[in-house]
């Protein structure tokens, strides 16, 4: 089932439930407390038994977004975290998938750069994640996978994803859907040059297609997210 509500896309089957928006509004001025209120900003949610989880971001500042994550449970806020990304760069939640036979919680999210200390971002919860940090440069907005506990909202592991530019920058990466195939998570995203094979590596642009960017671009990766298993990106070669 598929319903696109404030550019929202929630997708439900009998391997996982999903929801998505690259683009979701600020909880900014909404009693978060209040799950009424917080369901009238639009943004990515889905129902995990009897619980409903949420995900966006706080304007903290004029020139700040941080990250926001909210479970509630029968109408009362079980927890409310905040405190992912508390550095100057600009993160929001932009989507969320139930593993359903595993029980596992995964959370996506942006990020633009590295301008704190690696316990103020999500590094601390990708040091053994596929790609451990944002790298070198800063400004193109990535995809931050992030399992999360279900009762806490403590991240348990998580992975940078992004393109590569030839310079070994890293590259924008956008996000368009989330699911889950056997054990492993899957991300749907859209990306300027280069896709990353399972390797790490930039894949090579396939010259006779005259593809323009963005770039479709699929990756598999474990449970832990330590490892990719798959890159699948249609006009490009390379370790798939």
């Amino acid at each position: 089932m598929t319903d696109s509500t404030s550019q929202t896309t929630v997708k439900k089957n009998a391997k996982f439930i999903s929801a998505v928006n690259p683009h979701p509004e600020s909880f900014s001025g909404a009693d978060l407390s209040d799950e009424e209120a917080v369901r009238a900003i639009g943004n990515p949610c889905i129902p995990v038994g009897d619980c409903n989880i949420y995900i966006g971001y706080k304007q903290v500042s004029s020139r700040n977004q941080n990250p926001c994550l909210i479970c509630f449970k029968a109408g009362q806020q079980l927890w409310c975290r905040q405190d992912y990304e508390q550095t100057n760069d600009d993160s929001k939640g932009t989507g969320l998938v139930w593993d359903v036979k595993n029980e596992r919680l995964y959370a996506t999210f942006t990020c633009t750069g590295s301008q704190g200390t690696p316990d103020q971002d999500f590094r601390r919860f990708a040091k053994k994640g596929w790609l451990p940090s944002y790298g070198k440069g800063g400004g193109s907005a990535i995809v931050v996978l992030v399992r999360i506990d279900l009762e806490t909202g403590d991240p348990q592991v998580a992975t940078y994803i992004s393109a590569v530019l030839s310079s070994g920058k890293s590259n924008a990466c956008s996000l368009k859907a989330l699911s889950i195939k056997g054990d492993n998570v899957v991300v749907d995203a859209e990306t300027r040059f280069s896709p990353r094979g399972i390797d790490r590596k930039a894949l090579i642009y396939d010259e006779t297609k005259k593809a323009p960017a963005p770039f479709a671009y699929t990756l598999e990766l474990t449970p832990d997210l330590s490892k990719a298993v798959r890159a699948t990106a249609p006009d490009f070669e390379g370790l798939r």
